[in-house]
């Protein structure tokens, strides 16, 4: 399966999934920053998203994995974490949990 610091997908099928690539361009504080995410497919449901990491030394996205977006109940962490559990059922799970505030997406990011 994949994983964060993985590399980024770069074929059309990977692990029983369909990967579609869609090319993004956002706005940071002035900067347009253009990346490639990989959409993973089984049939026409979209299962996972990737978004690459990026390198804060290059200034630029790099080829590994930085994020991945679950849209399935089919995918849970080793402690059993997954789309339907709460807050509660992380940190009652995860005791070292670091929250942060993405103010691009507006997303709370448990990590």
């Amino acid at each position: 399966m994949f994983k964060v610091e993985d590399k980024m997908p770069t074929s059309n099928r990977e692990n029983d999934f369909e990967i579609i690539f869609e090319n993004i361009s956002e706005w940071d504080q002035g900067t347009e920053e253009r990346y490639t995410v990989a959409k993973a497919f089984k049939g026409n449901t979209e299962h996972l998203l990737f978004k690459p990491k990026f390198d804060d030394r290059q200034m630029k996205y790099s080829n590994k994995i930085g994020l991945i977006t679950i849209y399935s109940d089919k995918y849970r962490t080793k402690g059993g974490i997954g789309i339907n559990s709460t807050i509660q059922d992380f940190f009652t799970k995860y005791k070292k949990v670091e929250i942060t505030w993405s103010y691009l997406s507006g997303d709370f990011i448990l990590q």
